[in-house]
């Protein structure tokens, strides 16, 4: 067996081998991970989640209401509605004299609201779905009653 000048054996040294092409594994999650954060800070600029924001904030607003009106509604023995139209609502009352539901006049906590653009609404009563009238319909009447 032949033996190099510096002391090893010539048949023991083996080719190296090429360096494998591509990437490793830690590269790629890296990039997996670049691409999460930037797509999880597009949505948020576009404000897709804010949609969600404004809908927990309607909610826990009609909530405080409709509790407020049925206060109301027991300390003046009166009857409250809850009016739905094409994109809000907005609290009326019945009006014994005319027999027909009627406005809050001067209310401002009950007064009309429009919802925002990204919250949409939609009734269903009895599994139908029911037309919302427009904001300027002749009819008052509530679809819920307090």
């Amino acid at each position: 067996m032949q033996t190099s000048a510096t002391g090893t054996s010539i048949a023991e040294r083996r080719p190296r081998p090429r360096s494998a092409s591509g990437f490793t594994l830690v590269e790629i999650l890296v990039v997996v991970v670049i691409i999460g954060v930037l797509a999880i800070g597009a949505v948020l600029a576009v404000g897709v989640a804010g949609g969600d924001r404004d809908v927990t904030e309607e909610r826990d607003r009609l909530g405080a209401l409709i509790n407020y009106a049925r206060e109301k509604a027991e300390l003046e023995s009166r009857e409250f509605g809850l009016r739905f139209f094409d994109g809000g609502y907005e609290f009326v009352v019945f009006d014994d004299r005319e027999q027909l539901w009627v406005r809050l006049p001067d209310e401002r906590e009950l007064r009309a609201r429009t919802l925002p653009g990204s919250v949409r609404t939609t009734l269903v009563v009895e599994g139908r779905p029911v037309v919302l009238p427009s904001r300027e319909a002749k009819d008052l009447a509530p679809q819920v009653l307090l």
